[in-house]
């Protein structure tokens, strides 16, 4: 008899009412988890925002440098000039200089072109700052890439990128000094919203693959496909980078092999390389082949905003006589 009693009022109301708890605690916690993700979204952004204050402070400095260097060219061509003008009888009205003063500079000047100026020991300012962002899997080597590159170290240990974080470096390329500033992001798909964001600010991106892990090989596409997507209306310049090539050469399992990385290169119509930031192979070759072409871009988009300008500055001819 007492299997068959049917829950009294009171019952049936307290489970409602223990329904209702848990229902209440569940959107709690659904919220809580949401600010909780928030959160550490701000956390990560106030990161990123510290270390962009940190690069733009760094490239006022390097913009004073070049100006400062600049400024003393320009003395000293100022100095020798009047020097040739006094020897001829022609100072030119905006020196200040007597004519022993400039005799004087110009010996100075003449005596240490070579150590200011052109000598190795005192670096040349940079003609342009490239910016350059590093993308891929998790655990493909992006860290240690921008580490060997920039600070010609190699670690074998480094805990995963929380954000991103950037190195800077001159770098000669042909008859150029640029400087570099490499950007390195975080791969796991948490970071992907955040990562997202830089694709409009940089001047390069390479896409580094683990030669030894295929999958990485395979997330590539993904990667082109949200430079696509996400980038500046400007094509940015791209390099794909098959990196841990010394594992492959010890013949570690199953391994994405050159002509793979070759083929997918060029159905996508962009760079490829291999490295290996263990033994630094091509780590620096990869960074001057897409600092190459950045340069190129960079010209070819300055000389078609100077035909633009021209344009539609050049004045209107009247149909009427």
């Amino acid at each position: 008899m007492n299997r068959n009693r049917r829950p009294s009022s009171a019952q049936i109301r307290d489970q409602n009412h223990l329904q209702e708890v848990l229902a209440k605690l569940e959107s709690r916690e659904e919220e809580l988890g949401k600010l909780k993700k928030q959160l550490f979204e701000q956390e990560v952004q106030i990161l990123v925002d510290r270390r962009e204050l940190l690069n733009r402070d760094e490239e006022k400095q390097q913009l004073y440098a070049q100006l400062e260097s600049l400024r003393n060219i320009a003395l000293t061509r100022q100095d020798e000039h009047d020097f040739y003008a006094q020897r001829h009888g022609r100072l030119t009205p905006e020196s200040t200089h007597s004519q022993s003063e400039s005799l004087h500079s110009y010996d100075q000047h003449n005596s240490s072109m070579n150590t200011v100026v052109d000598t190795p020991t005192t670096p040349k300012p940079p003609e342009r700052i490239f910016k350059i962002i590093l993308i891929g899997d998790t655990g493909v080597g992006k860290s240690s890439f921008m580490h060997q590159f920039c600070d010609h170290v190699f670690y074998p240990r480094l805990s995963a990128t929380v954000g991103v974080d950037f190195r800077t470096r001159n770098i000669r390329v042909d008859k150029y000094v640029y400087s570099i500033q490499l950007w390195d992001t975080a791969g796991q798909e948490k970071y992907r919203s955040i990562v997202r964001t830089y694709f409009r600010k940089v001047d390069g991106v390479i896409i580094v693959y683990d030669v030894t892990a295929p999958q990485s090989f395979r997330n590539v596409r993904s990667w082109m496909d949200q430079i696509s997507e996400f980038g500046s209306e400007q094509k940015v310049p791209v390099i794909v980078v098959g990196n841990k090539i010394d594992l492959r050469k010890m013949g570690s399992g199953n391994c994405v092999t050159t002509e793979m990385g070759k083929t997918f290169a060029e159905t996508y119509g962009v760079m490829f390389l291999e490295t290996s930031v263990c033994t630094s192979e091509n780590v620096d070759e990869a960074v001057r082949l897409l600092a190459s072409k950045m340069k190129v871009e960079q010209d070819a988009q300055m000389a078609t905003t100077v035909q633009l300008t021209e344009k539609s500055s050049a004045p209107i001819k009247s149909c009427c006589k």
